[in-house]
Parts: C-alpha cells; structure tokens; sequence
C-alpha cells in the first residue's frame, strides 16, 4: 500500500512524543527512519521503528566528556544514537570550518540510522564523512570458526558532489539478520553463503542461521575485526562476547573537500569526471546500466518525494500504528 510520507513521519513522531521525546528529537528520529525506508534499506526502515521506541523508554542523556580543538568525545550514557549522531555532525561542521577535520567518538549510545545515513547527513554540510560503528553484539562468526564471536560493523562513507552525494552503506557481513528473518517469515530458502548453523555448517533454511557470515570470506572478517577495535576498545566499550546493544561505539571523521588546499571547485570537477567515466563505460552483459555508491537509493527517495508517498505493507503499517498512544 502507499501511504502519504507526511502521514507516516507524523504518526513516527506521535509515537516518540508519547514517550517523553522533543518535537525536535521527534524529528530527527522519525526522519532517519524515512530516509532508510525512501531509500529501499527495509532492515533499518519502518519496520524497525519499534526498536527505537524501546529505547526511548529507559534512555540516558549524552554529555561531552573530552573535546580538543578538532577532536570530541560524547559519553552516550545510554543515549539515543540518533541523537548523539545529530549532535555530532553539527560539531564538526563548524569544527571543519575551523580546521579541515573533526574526528568524533561516541561511546555507550544505543542504535543509530545506518553509518549511510550519518554521512548524507553530513555530505548536505559539505563535508566528506567516514562513519564507523559497532553492531554491538556477537552476530558473525570469524572466518574458519563454528559460531558468532564478532559483530557485523557497519560502515558509511559520503562524499559531496554537485548533484546527489556519494554514499557508501554496508556491514561487513554477507546480509544482516534482517534478510535471515524475513526469509524465514515466508518459508524462503537463503543462498548457503549467508549464514551458519551450530555446527557451523553453511545452510539454505533459515530457522537453523545461528551466526552471519562475513562478505568476501576472510576479506570481510579481517575488516570486521579491525572496525570491531576502533569502533570498541579505543573508545572504551567492550566488543566480542562481552558487546552489549545498549553500549555501542562509534567512530567518525569529517573533512572539508578544501582540508589539503584543493579548491572546493576543482575538488568537485574530478569528482564529476571520474563519476561521468564510471557511468558512461561499456556494460557487461546482463546489465542495463552502471551506478554509483548510493544512486539507486537517491532515486527511490526522489521518486517517493515526488509522489509523495512510501511503499509499505499493510501489516507492517497496523503494526508501527499499534505502537501509537490511543488518541482523544
């Protein structure tokens, strides 16, 4: 069913309010949730919403417990992710103002938007992001081991551009969890490089998934690993087997285009350049066109803004309606 973009971001806000948020905490939560669900990321879109509903219940509030000329570290106290994040980008943009760069930590902060996100927002201040966060818990298994010991650490990347940014979204698994469960849900078998039963054994049924697997086999893990770290112990939060959903990390660095003396134009005309080379090279077989890191999510987006409203089951809609106070 399609629904009016305006009617879900209002019943998303209604839903927060009721649990002792801002109408600008409101805000920026429910529109992270559009932008993922816009941008066909279901995983972390609408139906997920209720997520974000539990942890407004028992949230902390975040504080700023170091900050040295371009470098901040949030304290999340069990804060919203969302919010923290927000308040992060607006740092470092007027700390990129200031010196070309902000690199920002956030430690014991619940979920937030995908790392893509984080860094659209971000890419709409100018500046190129890299954005790091633990998945907070032990969902995959390394590469050559029989169950989960590490998470799933997503990564965003943004790079400004004339037209719509460039967007790099992923975690560094084979498929979140999400694609495992919905499979599931309608009794479909899942390719046998997804995930891993209790033995360790690769598996098409998804009831018997107990751990994800890294993309690109040890190339994925060895990058998981290495994110796990950053993202974790050098901030101060506990990774692995002792990971907790309520206490993630998150690492992030912002610069601006102009950081190395680059003019902000001739920044701009590579990027369009290499874009245009990428998008006008010859198609391989079975493919209709190239795109680049984020497109075809930017089109979803621009096409529901145009009609102005989102694809969305009517199961999935009763359900995020349900979490909604009784009105009058």
């Amino acid at each position: 069913m399609k629904i009016p973009i305006d009617k879900i971001k209002d019943l998303c806000k209604r839903i927060l309010l009721s649990h002792e948020l801002t109408e600008e905490e409101a805000t920026i939560i429910a529109d992270d949730y559009l932008d993922a669900e816009m941008r066909g990321k279901p995983s972390h879109g609408l139906k997920a919403f209720s997520v974000v509903v539990e942890d407004s219940k028992n949230r902390g509030k975040s504080t700023v417990s170091l900050e040295r000329g371009p470098v901040v570290l949030y304290e999340g106290n069990g804060d919203i992710g969302h919010l923290v994040a927000h308040k992060a980008i607006r740092w470092a943009e007027k700390s990129c103002q200031d010196h070309g760069i902000a690199i920002v930590g956030m430690r014991n902060i619940k979920r937030f938007a995908t790392p893509g996100t984080v860094a659209r927002r971000a890419t709409e201040k100018g500046m190129i992001a890299l954005v790091f966060e633990y998945g907070g818990q032990a969902f995959m298994a390394p590469y050559g081991a029989a169950e989960a010991v590490i998470s799933t650490n997503p990564i965003g990347i943004g790079i400004p551009t004339q037209d719509a940014p460039l967007i790099l979204d992923m975690a560094t698994s084979e498929r979140a969890f999400y694609f495992i469960a919905l499979a599931k849900a309608l009794g479909e078998k899942i390719p046998d490089t997804w995930g891993i039963d209790s033995n360790g054994r690769p598996v098409t049924d998804p009831s018997q998934v107990t751990a994800v697997l890294p993309f690109g086999a040890y190339k994925g893990y060895a990058l998981a690993v290495m994110l796990e770290i950053i993202t974790g112990p050098f901030l101060g939060v506990d990774v692995g087997l002792k990971g907790d959903l309520s206490q993630r990390g998150a690492l992030c660095l912002f610069f601006s285009p102009s950081l190395f003396g680059v003019d902000t134009e001739a920044f701009n005309t590579r990027v369009n350049t290499f874009i245009n080379n990428i998008k006008k090279a010859r198609v391989a077989e079975g493919h209709e066109e190239i795109f680049v890191p984020g497109e075809q999510g930017e089109r979803r987006r621009r096409k529901c803004l145009q009609e102005g409203v989102v694809e969305f089951d009517e199961e999935a809609f009763n359900q995020l309606r349900a979490l909604a106070p009784a009105s009058g």
